[in-house]
């Protein structure tokens, strides 16, 4: 689903943030980041990802997993 909405939204721009490895095994890799999605509806969104090591996959590591928590719109300021 992810590869064919690629182009779909032009205007929308997402930066990846504060990449940190959970956990990492001889089968799979679990992390967090942050999501900063910009254009017309600009939010923040914390996920979580489980990848399986696959070596046909690219980069040998195929997704298997995605949790996305909205947090904020981009425009508000980070909690204290």
């Amino acid at each position: 689903m992810i590869e064919t909405a690629y182009g779909a939204v032009p205007t929308l721009a997402i930066a990846i943030r504060d990449v940190k490895v959970v956990a990492s095994a001889e089968s799979f890799v679990v992390a967090t980041y942050e999501e900063h999605h910009g254009g017309q509806n600009p939010s923040v969104r914390r996920a979580t990802v489980v990848l399986v090591r696959d070596a046909t996959a690219p980069h040998g590591l195929r997704w298997t997993h995605l949790h996305e928590t909205w947090t904020r719109l981009s425009s508000e300021q980070p909690p204290a």
